[in-house]
């Protein structure tokens, strides 16, 4: 056997030492290059272009001084242009805690490959601007890495971005931490130098085993607008309900669960295996595994029942807050409303504008919507309800992640400072807010709080009544939406036959007409052209149920005679009824995209 001397074997151990040691990742500083309210970008697409960034540096690998790179400068784009993105910062911080980061479908890679490339070719042309023309170079150094072979990244060789003071430099990211090695005199050995590094042997044996979560909150509430049934009175309310989430545990079963005490499990059953489905996963990435056992549990003011039929899955997005309030020790305090679908998305409740409506007779608040509803919010102002914006603080949220940050107790430095701008605009704001909002200073400080935060609605709408651009018709998914709430009361009297109308009370038809006609006639002024067949039909329905509740009154005075009651237009009104309220239903359906219920 060869004998090396130790001159060869300590360099070469010391090679050893470094190898596989990664660089400590070399986040962005924020020091953009490009001013972002000079770009040619509304709010919404600075928010979903920042959103395709974070998805691009999701698809790069750690360990590839390469992908570090580009992984910095994602992020780097994706903070200057919404700097209130989640998932951007997010991905900045588990670039340093490898086992946190996410990995991305294909499917969302290609699509945010293909949004960027065309938001990459008109910001790239010289009618758009100097600060759009340096934003699109900084994209098409990136972009030439992940996409080398769609047809623009030909002809973008070599780095053109300004990133200097912005992103570290390739070599910086190639450069390794040194590991020095020592020798031990006696045997003549290299050692490593060990005298700064701490000792993780303890850390590998637990890591082994997944980290638990806990409780750190037994109890916890949030608000949340929710329809509740009294047993005693049997009496459907609308109110904002407080929602109390009590910590459990169970010996004899060790799977996590969610239940809701007063009602029968087979009914909730739905609600709780959808939230577990589509939480557990997030959870489990921010707290670790969930407790064995453990149990949540949510109840309501005064021991009110949660009405699964005109609630369905609106406590899941409020509920799952909660539930990370509880794990955190992170308390809410906003009103709530979403319900969580796949991959942490939120999506607007059946009933959301009912609930949006229901704001009105709400004191001031921070309310947490989800962002689906930004399509309906313009159809407020056309109904002169611009003032809900600034009433309420609110807040559009793509994901539980933005629910959770927006409706925390304590939210962070940037939210708290647009709650604290806004607050002194409203607090100046007189009676009639038109000519206010219309002047210049407070445009300006409406603006600045968007450029912050993109996701305060309340500001971003406001502003759009101060430059009078404001719509003057509903949408079509607003009628809908308003058309359901007026034929609600309709639903006793659908299926009656005309030979039982005495089994109607006249008062109740009554008020089924003049709720509807309340409700539907201040529409007709702002109603679209394209919509007027839709709302007079249900002018019609509306109509109907006054001409029933006529006959019905006259069917009653004649006492209990057994002689059947042939008045033609009473008899035609039963009929209309019956036939045109579940056609109308089947439409509406359509149009808010639902599942009619007579299809189940």
């Amino acid at each position: 056997m060869h004998t090396f001397p130790i001159r060869i074997i300590l360099p070469a151990i010391a090679l050893c030492a470094t190898m596989g040691v990664r660089a400590e990742f070399i986040a962005p500083e924020d020091n953009p290059p490009f001013r972002r309210d000079q770009l040619p970008l509304d709010v919404d697409t600075m928010a979903t272009l920042s959103r395709q960034f974070s998805q691009l540096g999701s698809s790069l690998k750690p360990g590839d001084p390469s992908d570090e790179h580009s992984a910095a400068q994602c992020i780097a784009i994706a903070i200057a242009l919404d700097p209130v993105n989640r998932q951007a910062t997010n991905l900045r911080e588990s670039w340093d805690d490898l086992s946190k980061l996410a990995e991305i479908k294909e499917e969302h890679l290609a699509s945010a490959k293909t949004s960027t490339w065309r938001a990459y070719s008109w910001l790239s042309d010289k009618q758009s601007g100097k600060d759009a023309n340096i934003l699109a170079d900084c994209m098409g150094d990136i972009l030439v890495k992940l996409d080398p072979q769609h047809p623009k990244a030909q002809g973008l060789a070599g780095e053109k971005g300004a990133w200097a003071g912005w992103v570290a430099t390739l070599s910086d990211f190639k450069k390794q931490p040194e590991m020095v090695a020592k020798v031990n005199p006696e045997e003549g050995v290299p050692t490593p130098d060990v005298d700064n590094q701490a000792d993780t042997s303890s850390e590998n044996t637990e890591n082994d085993t997944p980290e638990k979560a806990s409780f750190k909150l037994k109890t916890t509430t949030a608000k949340s607008p929710i329809w509740l049934y009294n047993r005693e009175t049997k009496i459907y309310t609308l109110k904002l309900a407080t929602i109390t989430l009590s910590e459990g545990h169970s010996e004899e079963d060790a799977e996590f669960r969610f239940s809701m005490p007063g009602i029968e499990p087979d009914f909730t059953a739905d609600l709780r295996d959808s939230m577990l489905r589509n939480s557990k996963r997030y959870l489990e990435q921010e707290f670790g595994k969930l407790p064995e056992g453990g149990r949540v549990s949510f109840s309501f003011d005064n021991n009110l029942i949660y009405s699964m039929k005109r609630n369905d899955k609106n406590l899941s997005g409020p509920g799952i807050a909660l539930t990370h309030a509880s794990l955190s020790g992170n308390e809410m305090s906003a009103i709530l409303v979403g319900i969580l679908e796949k991959e942490n998305k939120l999506s607007s409740p059946i009933n959301v504008w009912e609930l949006i409506r229901f704001l009105e007779t709400l004191p001031s608040s921070r309310v947490v919507l989800p962002k689906t509803v930004d399509e309906l919010l313009p159809s407020l102002i056309a109904m002169d309800k611009a003032p809900l914006f600034l009433k309420h603080d609110i807040f559009l949220a793509e994901d539980i992640e933005e629910m959770i940050a927006y409706g925390l107790k304590t939210p962070d430095e940037n939210t708290l400072a647009v709650l604290s701008q806004f607050k002194e605009i409203r607090s100046k704001a007189p009676s009639a807010i038109g000519p206010f909002l219309s002047n210049p200073h407070v445009l300006k400080r409406l603006e600045a709080i968007n450029a912050s935060c993109p996701q305060f609605a309340s500001s971003r709408y406001l502003t759009m009544v101060g430059k009078s651009q404001r719509t003057t018709h509903i949408s079509k998914k607003v009628l809908a939406h308003e058309i359901s709430i007026a034929l609600a009361d309709f639903a006793e009297i659908e299926d009656i036959e005309e030979w039982n109308l005495r089994d109607l009370e006249h008062a109740d038809v009554l008020l089924a007409h003049e709720t509807s006609r309340k409700a539907l006639d201040p529409l007709e002024r702002i109603v679209a052209s394209e919509d007027r067949e839709l709302y007079g039909e249900a002018i019609d329905l509306a109509n109907s149920a006054r001409t029933l509740a006529r006959g019905i009154k006259t069917l009653n005075q004649r006492g209990d005679s057994d002689q059947p009651f042939f008045d033609k237009s009473t008899r035609n009104a039963a009929i209309e009824i019956r036939r045109e309220l579940p056609a109308m239903k089947r439409k509406l359906a359509e149009i808010l995209g639902h599942k009619f219920k007579r299809d189940n």
